[in-house]
């Protein structure tokens, strides 16, 4: 079952090639993705699921769209 991914800034160094169908299994977590795509478990990350804020331990379902976004600076 394929999610879609989209990584932002820094991040999106880390993007795998079929971030737009990306393979996931039953049961699979926002967390277990992050840590198959190698985003450090210490970096500070904001996740959205489908539009909505999501953390480590959601689930992923088929067709869900998922955005990690590292924290934004400036002045």
């Amino acid at each position: 079952m394929p999610v879609s991914l989209k990584l932002y800034a820094n991040l999106s160094a880390l993007t795998p090639e079929n971030a737009a169908v990306y393979p996931v299994s039953p049961g699979d977590t926002v967390g277990a993705i992050m840590k198959a795509i190698g985003i450090p478990a210490a970096e500070a990350v904001s996740i959205v699921r489908n539009g909505c804020a999501a953390e480590l331990d959601t689930p992923v379902l088929d067709g869900d769209r998922i955005a990690f976004v590292p924290p934004v600076g400036g002045g």
